[in-house]
């Protein structure tokens, strides 16, 4: 008689999905620190630039000039240095995608169909409206920032319209919560995972003062908890672009005004 084996399939963890990185959390936070210095220092070289052409035309006239930028020139170098970033933060997001996912970039970045939508769509609705106030008490106290008159060309507008509204959210949204949160969900639970992508999230922002990262708080937790809920990357990002449209609206007021004349 002729025995007949049935193999049996392994079985796979229901916990989260089947990554073929082996790094430990460690590494995956070593290795996106890393990733988010070589950004940052994209606008820091320019900063950095600025200051030293300005330190040697002092130095040339013994302090009785300062190098004057002009301030659309000025203006354009600063978003050069976010597009910089941003763009080195998508690099690192493809690499290292693929390899958290074992080969497979849309598994180690989270791209999947969105769970839950309805509560997306709730906490979408939560950070609007938590947005809107803040602009509001902004024009309470600050009016002139809605109001002033434009200092630079439409096209550089655009482009920090551009940059704010669909590049950073994409590109932070892929490297936080998209390969490192997945990386780190095969370790940890989704508490720590979700604090420490937080955390990560929040400290490149500190150059803009305390307060700005206090006034980021909520806007975490609700990426934070939009991620695990929705079950993808796909979930964030357009909570974050929607965030920073109606963060920045005194910049689309000046982009209107522009597109007026």
């Amino acid at each position: 008689m002729t025995t007949v084996q049935v193999e049996l399939p392994n079985p796979v963890k229901e916990t989260g999905p089947l990554i073929g990185s082996p790094e430990s959390a460690r590494r995956l936070i070593v290795v996106a620190v890393g990733w988010i210095l070589l950004a940052l220092a994209a606008p820091a070289a320019i900063g950095f630039a600025q200051g030293a052409a300005a330190g040697f035309v002092r130095g040339l006239t013994k302090g009785a000039s300062e190098l004057q930028i002009p301030p659309t020139l000025s203006h354009l170098l600063t978003t050069v240095g976010v597009f910089g970033a941003a763009i080195v933060l998508l690099y690192a997001a493809s690499i290292r995608g693929r390899i958290v996912g074992g080969g497979n970039r849309r598994l180690g970045l989270g791209v999947a169909p969105i769970a839950r939508l309805p509560t997306i769509i709730g906490l979408s609705t939560l950070l609007v409206v938590y947005v809107a106030l803040i602009d509001f008490a902004v024009y309470q106290y600050r009016p002139d920032l809605f109001f002033q008159s434009p200092s630079v060309p439409l096209w550089l507008t655009l482009f920090d319209s551009l940059i704010l509204i669909i590049l950073a959210p994409l590109a932070e949204e892929l490297f936080f919560r998209g390969w490192l949160w997945t990386g780190l969900r095969e370790h940890w639970g989704a508490l720590p995972t979700g604090l420490m992508t937080a955390v990560m999230w929040l400290v490149p922002h500190l150059d803009r003062g305390i307060g700005y990262v206090v006034l980021l708080l909520l806007p975490a937790l609700i990426l934070t908890v939009a991620r695990q809920v929705g079950k993808s990357v796909r979930a964030t990002i357009p909570i974050h672009a929607i965030y920073n449209l109606t963060a920045n609206i005194p910049l689309i007021v000046v982009f209107l005004k522009l597109f007026q004349n």
